[in-house]
């Protein structure tokens, strides 16, 4: 209930749940299982760890995701605190914070992408990625991104190569 826990090196699926306490996974490897991380209160960091379905959800701390593959679908909700996921893919990824920033670097998401923060701003840093179809299929749906709530959005696009004097 109360202290930090922290897990590494799991093959498995994770179900991970603190009342009071910092939540650190490293080396996941998942599968086909899924991973749910919760914390009432505490930071959640999710590192390098792969499976179906991920989630996570603080009602007050940071979550921050590095190196995350998920296969099927990826959620993150934050009552109070910065959102973070830098480098990873997943099906499709919900990421909420009700008080708190959204940041989303280097990612591949294969299908919907909703992004919302209450109070703070929402920003996308990312490659451009080409990727190449053998099949035809309609277009993904892209639901509502930007909410007209006066949140900032700021998108980066990263070009490697370029002149740097231009």
């Amino acid at each position: 209930d109360f202290g930090d826990i922290a897990v590494s090196g799991v093959k498995g699926g994770l179900d991970v749940d603190s009342d009071s306490g910092d939540i650190t996974v490293r080396n996941i490897e998942a599968g086909s299982a899924s991973i749910d991380l919760r914390s009432d209160f505490g930071e959640i960091t999710l590192e390098d760890a792969q499976g179906n379905d991920v989630e996570a959800h603080s009602n007050s701390g940071r979550i921050t995701f590095q190196r995350i593959d998920a296969a099927g679908y990826m959620i993150l909700t934050s009552d109070f605190g910065k959102l973070v996921f830098e480098k990873g893919s997943a099906a499709s990824l919900v990421i909420e914070a009700n008080s708190g920033s959204i940041t989303l670097t280097d990612l591949v998401i294969e299908g919907a992408l909703e992004a919302h923060s209450d109070f703070g701003a929402i920003k996308i840093k990312a490659h451009l990625v080409e990727k190449v179809r053998t099949k035809t299929r309609t277009l993904d749906r892209f639901q509502e991104l930007l909410w007209d709530d006066h949140i900032g959005v700021d998108i980066d696009q990263r070009h490697r190569g370029r002149d740097a004097a231009k």
